[in-house]
């Protein structure tokens, strides 16, 4: 598995350059590029870097504080959106009578944005320049574990490669766990489809680009789904009109809905990965070994 040293480095430059700027207002775009490439440096360090020195733990805990500040800013965002199509929907139709229930929602989500953002910026003034400057430093320590295989030599597998198919498989393997997935289940699976994808990212060229990308398709479905889930919840608890709100009803459609095409898109790709006939093609393992090889 020949992996891509100046992907770590693009994403530790990235990362810098964000947390330098520390928007006082953090749009959306920015949010999912700050949480995106912080999920990308801890998927590497946790690869390669098993048991990391003590700065670097130092490190991978200040960022997770701020990839979960950025995560409930992210939340308020998708959630937003989401509360607004089923209002979109509604346009040009009669009067709608839960339009008071969608406005005090609304409202309610833009707060919670605006209070998130407002910690983001304070957290991000405080630490930003000096965690920028140490996430490109020691980033640099695992670009130097990313040794390609043709530099080595075919007989002497780079520790880096090693370690990252070693993760693959691990991961893989656990993606025939639990052997049925629930409402309860499916979120948490979600963690481990998005891991296994990060991990094989880390690639030069993935050898399974198509499975990569189903591993892609996964994720969104399960996460969309949630975002409804949590939109539902939130509505519940906000709005006044308890089960009797027509808003509310529709919400629960639609994250039914999500829910239906979530589970049959990773109840397919389980299919493929564990009761295909082809095994040597269908084998978590055996796959996982085909999308690091290049």
């Amino acid at each position: 598995m020949a992996l891509d040293g100046d992907r770590i480095r693009k994403t530790a430059r990235k990362l810098r350059k964000i947390l330098k700027k520390a928007p006082k207002c953090a749009s959306a775009e920015q949010v999912h590029k700050l949480r995106t490439n912080i999920r990308r440096l801890e998927t590497a360090f946790d690869t390669l870097r098993p048991d990391p020195k003590r700065d670097e733990r130092r490190l991978l805990r200040e960022l997770g504080r701020v990839r979960k500040r950025a995560g409930k800013i992210r939340d308020m965002d998708v959630l937003t959106a989401a509360a607004l199509s089923v209002r979109t929907a509604r346009d040009g139709q009669k009067p709608d009578p839960e339009q008071d229930c969608a406005v005090q929602l609304l409202h309610y989500l833009g707060a919670q944005r605006y209070k998130q953002a407002r910690r983001l910026h304070a957290d991000l003034r405080k630490v930003g320049k000096g965690l920028g400057r140490r996430t490109e430093s020691i980033s640099e320590r695992l670009v130097k574990k990313m040794v390609d295989r043709s530099d080595a030599g075919e007989k002497d597998q780079p520790e880096a490669s090693a370690e990252s198919m070693a993760k693959a498989i691990q991961v893989a393997t656990e993606l025939s766990q639990p052997p049925s997935l629930n409402h309860k289940n499916l979120h948490p699976y979600r963690i481990k489809v998005k891991e296994l994808r990060d991990v094989l990212r880390l690639a030069k060229k993935p050898g399974n680009a198509e499975f990569v990308e189903t591993l892609g398709e996964v994720k969104d479905a399960i996460g969309e789904w949630h975002d409804w889930e949590e939109l539902v919840s939130i509505a519940g608890e906000v709005l006044e009109h308890g089960v009797r709100c027509a808003l509310i009803a529709k919400l629960k459609e639609v994250s039914s809905e999500k829910y239906d095409r979530a589970l049959a898109v990773t109840s397919k790709m389980r299919k493929h990965l564990v009761h295909a006939r082809d095994r040597e093609k269908s084998d978590p393992i055996l796959m996982a070994k085909a999308a690091v090889s290049s």
